[in-house]
């Protein structure tokens, strides 16, 4: 059970500011469950130009994963093969 300082946290931060926009309903996925969130596959792929290096600023990361994020833009075929679960397009047809 949800403790009532989260519910509290989750009305005042979430809902609200949400409902001020007009947005009534929303969906909660569940907490580690990548095949509802297919960006959990791409992580390995952004992750590529990072992993077991050293940066000595954040903008220096920054650019490095910017330029990958770049790259992975004209990879088209590769991300829909790690994201494009049958169950997301049928829902949207």
């Amino acid at each position: 059970m949800r403790s009532f300082r989260y519910n509290f946290a989750i009305q005042v931060l979430v809902r609200h500011p949400l409902a001020l926009l007009g947005v009534s309903d929303l969906l909660f996925l569940p907490p580690k469950s990548p095949k509802l969130q297919p960006v959990e596959r791409l992580w390995t792929l952004t992750n590529e130009a990072i992993a077991n290096r050293s940066f000595t600023s954040l903008n220096e990361l920054e650019a490095v994963t910017s330029h990958r994020c770049q790259v992975l833009l004209n990879r088209r075929e590769l991300i829909q093969g790690l994201t494009n679960y049958h169950w997301w397009t049928e829902a949207v047809d």
